[in-house]
C-alpha cells in the first residue's frame, strides 16, 4: 500500500511546489523616464543613467510593489541589479526584463531574497554612494566604473584596464570604514 501511495504523495508535493510564473515584462512596459527622473526608491541622486532607468521603469511598470527595493546601475551596456525581492521567480523576471531592454548587453544579478518587511534595508544608500563616487572621481583606474552602495556594500559595474587597477579601486574603497565589502563581480578587466 505504501509503495503505491508514495508516487502519488510525491506527485502532489511536486505539484504544490511548482511555480506558476507569468512571462517577464515585455517591451510594452513603457518608455524610459527622461534623464534625471528618479527611478530608484529614495534619493533622486540614485536615478542613474538612461539604460538603468529604462530597466527600473520596466520593473516598476510590471509590479512596482514587488520591485520597490530593486535598483539598477549600468556601464557600457552592462546592467547591475541590486537590492532585494521576496521570491526567486522575481529575481528571474527582473533579469529577463533587463535583458529585454534594447542596449543591454549583460545583466549581473546581485539581488538578495528577503522578507517583505526587510526590503527597505536593501535600498541604495544615497549619501554613502555620493561619498564613494566622489572618492573614485579622481582615480583614473575607476574611470569606467559605476558604483551602487546597498546595506554597507559597494557594488561595481563596468570595466577597468587591468587587474592592478581593479585591486587599486577595491583597496581605495575598503579604506572607507562604513563599507563592509566591495563586490567586483560585474567588472570586466580589458587586459590581463
Amino acid at each position: 500500500m505504501i509503495g503505491r501511495l508514495l508516487p502519488l504523495v510525491m506527485a502532489g508535493l511536486l505539484a504544490a511546489c511548482a511555480e506558476t510564473a507569468a512571462p517577464p515584462p515585455g517591451p510594452s512596459a513603457g518608455p524610459a523616464p527622461p534623464s534625471g527622473v528618479p527611478v530608484a526608491a529614495g534619493d533622486p541622486a540614485l536615478a542613474g543613467d538612461d539604460l538603468a532607468g529604462t530597466v527600473i521603469a520596466r520593473l516598476h511598470g510590471a509590479d512596482g510593489k514587488a520591485y520597490r527595493a530593486v535598483s539598477a546601475k549600468s556601464a557600457g551596456g552592462e546592467v547591475l541589479l541590486t537590492g532585494a525581492v521576496t521570491k526567486p521567480v522575481l529575481r528571474r523576471r527582473a533579469e529577463a526584463a533587463a535583458l529585454g531592454v534594447p542596449g543591454v548587453t549583460g545583466v549581473y544579478d546581485s539581488l538578495f531574497l528577503a522578507e517583505d518587511g526587510a526590503l527597505d534595508r536593501f535600498l541604495p544608500d544615497a549619501a554613502r554612494e555620493r561619498a564613494v563616487t566622489a572618492r573614485l572621481a579622481g582615480d583614473p583606474a575607476a574611470a569606467g566604473l559605476g558604483v551602487r552602495v546597498v546595506d554597507g556594500a559597494a557594488y561595481l559595474v563596468g570595466t577597468v584596464a587591468s587587474p592592478a587597477d581593479l585591486a587599486q579601486v577595491k583597496t581605495l574603497l575598503l579604506a572607507d570604514p562604513d563599507l563592509k565589502w566591495v563586490d567586483t563581480g560585474a567588472v570586466a578587466v580589458t587586459r590581463r
